[in-house]
């Protein structure tokens, strides 16, 4: 199981290789591509972006991620240029890791529970993660699945010595790889006093790792970077605590479907569904939503509210169910209360516990029946991706073949319109923004826009061929797979193209 999970993973990195970059792929490779040189300084880089602006800062410490992504992409882009050979390097490693080590937890499970490999595999959010590899989500995950599956390895395994370095080791590197990862070592210490363990060689290793990544950042800039990062977290924006607790239990919801429901008790079964109809009008509010997409946020929560259930039933239980019941329950207060908004991608290390725990408790039948339509879910969700981006990419062509011959002129927007728009030569620039008469001024409609300075004159729309009704990010309508604060329903239908880009002049 695996290998056969992890090549699994590796295939579905593969078939995505062809991608242009989504979401902040396109941050990493920038900051790679500065790095280039001197990675011994992981924040010697600067773009303009939350919270400097456009105003140049003489370093970006304040960047909230730790170094090892940040150089592991750096390594790749050096060898290798833009293309589908980058995007296998960076990504399908961890890939592996990831199928490997779940694959290594599933096998300790009953055969029964074993086929909830399926609905692990049949996720929504765990094919997106996979296909942007260039993120940080992937890297952190595996090795945090890793760590877990070393841990019980330390417990179950006599002469654990190894296994417990190795546990620390891969934690450590999981937490100097995104730092909610941190959230899962309390996990696993009150695990190992549950247990009895007293697992000094797995924190020692931790301390060594992580330690050693904060001393040396410390050394570098003056200041261990992870308080650097928690002193000034105030200054980036975030979502309201309510929105990304209603976001996160959605986006959980689309990332296991409603079959947990099946396993759970009567009790449980009545709340979850007394409570999903409420909690689905709260998290629409007012929003022009039709009756499909208030239909759908419904079958969301009920998925959602169903793992939360599953994980929560599990956690006074003895041995493996508790520290899975309470791996997931910290995956998801972890979005919850640390992150500045609930996107999919980050429930992704919750997933994978509450499958173990659900799947005992459903037949045969009923795993065919949940799986099918998940899987086909997943392969629509990458292909809306995909095709989004490629409709950034269409339209930033479109512009530039317009404009032929005259300077670039400047633009707003994220993601790939923003990768597009500076590989065409375009500059970007921040909200509030001075602009001098006859500049050319793009703004992608559904690449997170900055507010328009006033009295710009449109001159010219481009917009792509692909009207594909599915919808991940589509703020017009309200829909944002990726954070909550781009529309509360995570997948809807839209009408009308991918993206259309408006270009403007000041007068």
């Amino acid at each position: 199981m695996r290998l056969r999970l992890a090549v699994a993973c590796a295939l579905l990195v593969a078939v995505a290789t062809t991608r242009p970059p989504v979401l902040d792929e396109e941050v990493y490779l920038d900051i790679a591509a500065q790095l280039q040189g001197h990675p011994w300084r992981p924040y010697d880089w600067w773009r303009p972006m939350q919270p400097w602006g456009d105003t140049p800062a003489p370093d970006a410490f304040l960047f909230a991620h730790p170094p090892l992504h940040l150089l592991w992409v750096t390594l790749w882009t050096g060898l290798l240029p833009w293309g589908p050979a980058l995007r296998l390097a960076v990504a399908a490693p961890f890939a592996a890791l990831l199928g490997a080590a779940a694959g290594d937890l599933l096998l300790r499970e009953s055969p029964r529970a074993q086929r909830g490999a399926w609905l692990w595999l049949g996720s929504p959010i765990l094919w997106l993660a996979l296909q942007s590899g260039l993120m940080i989500d992937l890297g952190v995950v595996a090795l945090s699945t890793a760590a877990v599956a070393a841990s019980l390895r330390a417990r179950e395994t006599p002469g654990r010595g190894a296994w417990e370095w190795a546990e620390g080791a891969l934690l450590g590197l999981a937490c100097a790889w995104k730092y909610p990862a941190l959230i899962l070592a309390l996990v696993l210490s009150l695990d190992a006093l549950r247990s009895g363990r007293r697992p000094w060689r797995a924190l020692l290793s931790f301390g060594l790792i992580f330690g050693g990544v904060q001393l040396a950042l410390t050394a570098a800039y003056g200041a261990p970077h992870l308080l650097h990062v928690l002193t000034h977290a105030g200054e980036i924006a975030r979502g309201p605590l309510l929105g990304r607790a209603l976001g996160a239990v959605a986006r959980l919801g689309v990332a296991l479907g409603p079959a947990l429901w099946l396993t759970l008790d009567r009790r449980w079964r009545i709340a979850v569904i007394v409570a999903a109809l409420p909690l689905s009008v709260v998290a629409l509010g007012e929003g022009a939503y039709t009756g499909l997409d208030r239909g759908l946020m419904v079958l969301w929560m009920i998925g959602g509210l169903s793992g939360l259930g599953v994980a929560l039933g599990a956690l006074p239980r003895p041995g493996r169910a508790g520290l899975y019941g309470a791996w997931a329950l910290a995956a998801v207060i972890g979005v919850i209360v640390g992150h500045n908004y609930a996107g999919g991608r980050y429930l992704l290390p919750a997933i994978l516990p509450i499958v173990i725990l659900g799947a005992e408790g459903i037949s045969r039948r009923w795993m065919i029946l949940a799986v099918i339509p998940w899987m086909g879910l997943s392969l629509a969700t990458s292909v809306a991706e995909h095709r989004q981006a490629q409709a950034a990419v269409e339209v930033v062509e479109r512009l530039t073949a317009s404009t032929a011959g005259a300077a670039p002129g400047v633009f707003t927007g994220e993601w790939t319109a923003r990768w597009a728009l500076r590989r065409a030569g375009w500059r970007f620039v921040s909200s509030g923004a001075g602009l001098s008469p006859g500049d050319r001024y793009a703004e992608p409609l559904r690449a997170s826009p900055a507010p328009r300075p006033a009295g710009l004159l449109p001159v010219a729309v481009f917009e792509s061929d692909d009207r594909l009704p599915l919808r991940v990010n589509d703020p017009e309508r309200h829909i944002g797979l990726h954070a909550e604060t781009l529309g509360a329903s995570p997948l809807g239908l839209g009408d009308g193209p991918l993206e259309r880009l408006t270009l403007y002049e000041a007068p």
